[in-house]
């Protein structure tokens, strides 16, 4: 990632070891920068993760979601990924060449996740009092000014992904 002011001149870069951006949103009227984080170690998903960096890109903190159990993110994700691993069977039957990667990791709290899967986008109210992000499995969190959530949902649509939240 990085980060230039509007003569063209680097304010800041960061880039990450292993794993890939997947959102950023500025935060309004200050010098703050959100991003929605894969981290990955040895092509392993690690955590998915929000950061927010300040002007000298620093990391400032991390939105973590300190409600949800693994419990919770266990049947969660085994009910979410049921049509990934039925395709995966099937390429793997179809193309047991490919040697198709066969497991998929279940997130682990104990690693300081934000969400339990790519988080999409994010996006800050216009009073800046509440940050709401959205991942790959439709689920809507909400934080407050002091990085602790708010509220979580579910949005039930025949969408795949979400481009913008608002």
């Amino acid at each position: 990632m990085i980060v230039w002011d509007y003569n063209g001149k680097i304010i800041y870069s960061y880039k990450l070891t292993d794993g890939k951006i997947n959102s950023l949103s500025f935060i309004p009227n200050s010098n703050s920068l959100l991003i929605g984080i894969t981290e990955m170690n040895d092509g392993k998903i690690q955590r998915h993760v929000i950061k927010c960096f300040n002007n000298l890109g620093k990391i400032e903190y991390e939105l973590i979601d300190k409600r949800i159990t693994q419990g919770y993110v266990n049947v969660s994700f085994e009910k979410n990924v049921e049509g990934v691993r039925n395709t995966i069977g099937s390429v793997e039957a179809t193309f047991p060449e490919l040697n198709i990667k066969k497991d998929l990791e279940v997130p682990q709290i104990n690693k300081r996740i934000s969400h339990i899967e790519l988080i999409q986008s994010i996006t800050v109210s216009p009073d800046n009092k509440t940050i709401a992000s959205i991942d790959n499995f439709n689920i809507l969190k909400t934080w407050n000014q002091n990085q602790e959530i708010q509220s979580s949902f579910k949005i039930l649509n025949n969408k795949k992904r979400h481009q913008n939240l608002l």
